[in-house]
């Protein structure tokens, strides 16, 4: 397997960090969001709007069921709610290596804070839902990962230098 696929929560740095990283190895960079995105012809926020979570879900196993068996030095950076899916964990183990980027709710908070483009993180207490979901998610990250990186108190150059030295 010679793919890399990044897991977190929202704000982790799955996209920042897996843009840089596979600009220093030579792959390819793909996106589970934007890939829906293009497909969908609108935004994240849009389709949650429009046809809700339980749709989005949906879009979110088509891709990982298209990428999975075509991807070839690919940086693959996944949705957070996508490995909260069980058909999706096969197609993340199939893709490559599953990399966990752990952080803290008080990094989440700090990483978002005033951003409004996160569907689930639109209603009142935004901080609240923070805790909740990463609570609730972070067993199966870790469950799914074969390398957990810790990082909260890292660059985005010291992240990508941690996932080529454990790879």
């Amino acid at each position: 397997m010679n793919n890399i696929v990044l897991i977190g929560f929202m704000g982790s740095g799955k996209t920042t960090v897996g843009q840089l990283l596979a600009q220093t190895l030579g792959y390819t960079f793909a996106d589970t969001d934007q890939l829906i995105e293009a497909g969908e012809s609108m935004t994240v926020a849009d389709i949650f709007a429009q046809n809700g979570e339980g749709y989005f879900r949906q879009l979110e196993t088509l891709i990982m069921e298209e990428v999975s068996g075509t991807m070839d030095h690919t940086v693959l950076s996944v949705g957070g709610g996508l490995p909260m899916t069980g058909s999706n964990h096969k197609y993340l183990k199939k893709c490559g290596k599953v990399v966990y980027l752990k952080v803290s709710e008080q990094t989440v908070i700090n990483r978002l804070k005033g951003n409004s483009d996160r569907p689930l993180l639109s209603g009142d207490d935004a901080t609240e839902m923070i805790y909740k979901l990463l609570a609730l998610r972070a067993p199966t990250y870790q469950s799914l990962a074969d390398i957990t990186i810790a990082a909260d108190h890292m660059t985005v150059e010291e992240i990508v230098q941690e996932i080529i030295r454990l790879q």
